[in-house]
């Protein structure tokens, strides 16, 4: 499900409001794993069009900019 969704190469991983990091999309999906089990995660395009939201429950939500 996230593959198809996240079309680019490189994402923004984010971490809080002043942690955040540019990353493949492999290791930016690591990332989420590793890190979502103490924070909230959001994966950025980019152009900041698109965001994936983990929250550490296990809850995930995703959005698009549409104009």
């Amino acid at each position: 499900m996230l593959i198809p969704y996240l079309m680019s190469h490189k994402y923004y991983v984010v971490l809080g409001r002043h942690n955040s990091h540019l990353a493949l999309l492999d290791d930016a999906l690591k990332s989420v794993g590793f890190w979502m089990k103490t924070t909230d995660v959001l994966l950025c395009n980019q152009s900041f069009t698109k965001a994936m939201s983990f929250a550490k429950i296990g809850v995930m939500s995703y959005g698009e900019k549409l104009a």
